[in-house]
């Protein structure tokens, strides 16, 4: 007979096979966080105010928001906010 028994008859819990741990999270690090951060601070910059405006103009994309009827308006938004459409990736 192996393992200790316990007065119920059932078996004690075994040393060898301990209930798994919960895994520890990892500590954010403060520097890397302020590097990551300025990071992409910088290449938000990059693309709104170097790459965007060379493919388009501001003006005329808001110009042509301000022409939708409201109809169009909430097709827009409810286009970027279904889960799958090309519009909310």
């Amino acid at each position: 007979m192996s393992g200790i028994w316990i007065w119920h008859g059932e078996p004690a819990p075994d040393d060898a096979n301990p209930a798994p741990a919960e895994p520890e999270i990892p500590k954010l690090d403060k520097k890397q966080s302020i590097i990551a951060g300025a990071i992409t601070i910088v290449i938000l910059i990059i693309v709104f105010a170097g790459i965007l405006p060379k493919l388009g103009n501001y003006q005329d994309a808001w110009a042509s928001v301000q022409a939708m009827s409201w109809r169009d308006k909430a097709t827009l938004v409810v286009a970027m906010r279904v889960p799958g459409s090309p519009a909310a990736t």
